[in-house]
């Protein structure tokens, strides 16, 4: 079975998706003329914008190669048929470790040159299999580099979205021509050299990780390779189907010249046995009961930061609402429509109409999702899955009010309107509970990874990378 939002494989009996992170059992909140973030607080942080201040984000680019969601160009429409591709396409491991990766830098570093583009593409073509990094033997072609420095890039508009014209990335001009930022050392750094250092500390996460898998003998489950098996296949009839003469020109176009059927094998084959070796070595970890409040308790102040507190709220809710919206009738002094305080007063008279027509009724979640149906102005009644602060305030402290159980009912006023409420349920864990145990892992994580990682070293020729620029892509 595929995720129906990326199109990924899911895992036998799980219907949450490891790529994208969405349950496909859930139900989708559709897409209405009010957006459903309306609810949301403006400087909330939700499942699907990352809403950080550029502060933070400027931050993020020093620290860790940027975590993805879903694009996908000209490459979601060739290929975008094919499971195993979605995957791919994620661009990081399941559990994306922060890592920094110290390498050595062989015949100069980053900014050995100002481009690596190379403007005649018959050259890049015919040193496709021209080694560019080295480590204990593994190496990396130029032809390969194409692969992973492309999906670098794809990744990044995935994670920022809207952010990137913000962080001076223009997707309608070469890389080679912006400046990122300034390292450590004072140094600018182009937009091209950020997203080459990245893919080649990646490459090297990748085969270091698959490479510890071949040494213990590990194999893929026949799900993930009949899929390897077949991946040839796949393309070459995806290729066809949108007017492809081969995989091989299919990838020249997504991925830039000198990428090929052989170095998308390569780096699929990496990247699944890389994550298989990952994930089962970061099982060993413990995380018991005890582990995860010893962590917290170990980290009081960082979380009492956060604002997370050792209490009973739940780590989510599900809820369910109806949003009656008051009127516009009024302008303020700019000629902007306002709700007077007659809007006000009807929408709250129509709120408890609605509810009360609800009480009167059988008084069930299921005859409020119909209510919902004919009076809510969100488009949908059901919030799942909600985080403490996601909401605004009010919203947010009806849902996580300590007495809070299922079934609990009445209405909220926000600066939205009035929500009729229904709570259904809220998870078994804790809220810090559940951040402590987020948080212990992705410290077993970068533990795991970094350990990988120095035992791994790598040298980079970078007199001999070069990188076929594709046409350029829209963030949106």
């Amino acid at each position: 079975m595929n995720c129906k939002f990326c199109q990924s494989l899911l895992e036998e009996e799980s219907s949450v998706c490891p790529v994208c992170g969405k349950d496909n059992d859930a139900e989708e909140i559709e897409t209405v003329e009010e957006p459903v973030e309306a609810l949301l607080d403006e400087n909330a942080v939700t499942k699907d914008t990352v809403e950080l201040p550029v502060e933070e984000i400027q931050e993020a680019l020093q620290e860790e190669t940027p975590k993805k969601k879903n694009l996908g160009k000209k490459i979601g429409v060739a290929v975008g048929a094919v499971a195993v591709v979605a995957a791919i396409a994620a661009g990081c491991v399941l559990y994306a470790p922060t890592w920094k990766m110290q390498h050595a830098m062989g015949k100069g570093d980053i900014y050995q040159r100002a481009s690596y583009t190379q403007e005649i593409e018959k050259k890049l073509v015919k040193n496709d299999k021209q080694i560019v990094a080295n480590m204990n033997g593994e190496t990396l072609t130029n032809g390969e580099l194409q692969i992973y420095y492309r999906m670098q890039y794809i990744q990044f508009l995935n994670t920022y979205g809207q952010y990137v014209s913000v962080l001076g990335l223009d997707t309608t001009k070469p890389l080679d021509e912006q400046i990122c930022q300034t390292d450590e050392n004072g140094q600018e750094i182009t937009w091209q050299q950020f997203f080459l250092k990245n893919a080649l500390d990646y490459w090297a996460y990748c085969r270091s990780m698959a490479r510890e898998a071949e040494k213990a003998g590990m194999t893929l489950d026949e799900t993930t390779q009949a899929q390897l098996d077949s991946l040839e296949e796949d393309f070459e009839a995806n290729a066809q189907q949108n007017n492809f003469a081969s995989a091989d020109e299919m990838l020249a176009v997504d991925f830039g010249k000198g990428a090929s059927m052989e170095n998308y094998k390569s780096y699929a084959y990496n990247y699944f046995m890389g994550n298989t070796y990952f994930e089962s070595k970061l099982n060993e970890y413990s995380r018991t009961a005890e582990d995860v409040e010893a962590y917290y308790d170990a980290h009081t102040e960082d979380f009492a930061a956060q604002n997370c507190e050792k209490n009973d709220m739940p780590a989510t809710i599900d809820v369910r609402h109806i949003l009656i919206k008051p009127a516009t009738s009024g302008t303020d002094e700019s000629g902007k429509a306002i709700s007077t305080d007659e809007d006000w007063a009807a929408a709250e008279k129509k709120a408890n109409e609605v509810y009360q027509q609800w009480k009167d009724g059988e008084a069930t979640e299921e005859s409020f999702d119909k209510l919902a149906s004919e009076y809510n102005a969100d488009g949908s009644s059901l919030y799942t899955d909600v985080t403490p602060g996601r909401m605004v305030a009010e919203f947010n402290d009806w849902c996580f009010d300590a007495a809070r159980k299922t079934g609990d009912n009445g209405i909220v006023k926000t600066q939205f309107g009035y929500h009729i409420m229904y709570f259904v349920s809220a998870s078994e864990k804790t809220y810090w509970y559940a951040m402590a145990e987020q948080m212990l892992m992705e410290d077993q994580a970068n533990e795991l990874s970094t350990s990988i990682l120095e035992a791994n070293p790598y040298e980079v020729n970078y007199l001999a990378i070069q990188i076929g620029e594709v046409e350029p892509a829209s963030a949106s």
